[in-house]
């Protein structure tokens, strides 16, 4: 129904973030100019957070389009409430790292992490 009436192909209002439907706001370049400018300083970890909705998703991979995937090693862990060793495993697949042998979790990240 809203398709047709405002000439769209797709709703553009869904529950998961979709940058096709980015919007250049002055909020929006704010955070990239930020987050980039951290990224110049070879800041080590960059947290992005912000309330239910505000855009993070949108905003980070906005930024990921703008970083040389050579230089840093990006990973995204989508969802809420990561727990434990979990919390390891997903930080491990998100970066593409080895989930080879028998080490615990933590052990893997931090010396794939180191090589």
């Amino acid at each position: 129904m809203y398709e047709a009436h405002f000439g769209l192909a797709q709703l553009p209002f869904r529950l998961a973030p979709d940058p096709r439907f980015y919007v250049d706001a002055a909020p929006h370049r704010a955070a990239i100019a930020a987050l980039m400018d951290e990224l110049r300083q070879d800041e080590e970890f960059i947290p992005l957070v912000g309330e239910f909705g505000s855009g993070k998703t949108t905003i980070a991979r906005r930024l990921l389009e703008q970083v040389h995937g050579s230089r840093h090693l990006i990973g995204e862990l989508p969802g809420i409430r990561i727990e434990g060793d979990d919390l390891f495993d997903r930080v491990g697949e998100a970066l593409g790292l080895d989930e080879a042998g028998d080490d615990p979790p933590v052990e893997r990240l931090l010396r794939q992490l180191q090589d």
